[in-house]
């Protein structure tokens, strides 16, 4: 599935949950955050319930608001993209 490896690094993380999403940050490496769509009663995020998405069944569906990724060479702007994210079960199989 990987056509070139192109290493590992060790860096600080930052990831904050806000009230309006969340931010995740790696310096000079990823900028990025993620506030939720809202329904029609302009209060409640969308979601996707139930589903089959290998992170955890149900999937808020949200914005890019910040998206950018710079490194090995590489530089990518997700900026105002969709984009979604769910609750993942870190325990594994039972």
């Amino acid at each position: 599935m990987i056509a070139e490896y192109l290493g590992s690094k060790v860096a600080p993380i930052t990831f904050e949950t806000r009230p309006d999403g969340w931010y995740l940050g790696i310096p000079k490496i990823i900028d990025g955050s993620v506030s939720p769509v809202l329904g029609a009663d302009n209060a409640t995020p969308v979601m996707a319930m139930n589903t089959g998405y290998w992170a955890g069944a149900n999937v808020t569906v949200s914005n890019a608001n910040k998206s950018r990724i710079r490194d090995w060479g590489r530089n990518w702007d997700f900026s105002g993209q969709s984009a979604e994210y769910a609750k993942v079960d870190w325990k594994g199989p039972k």
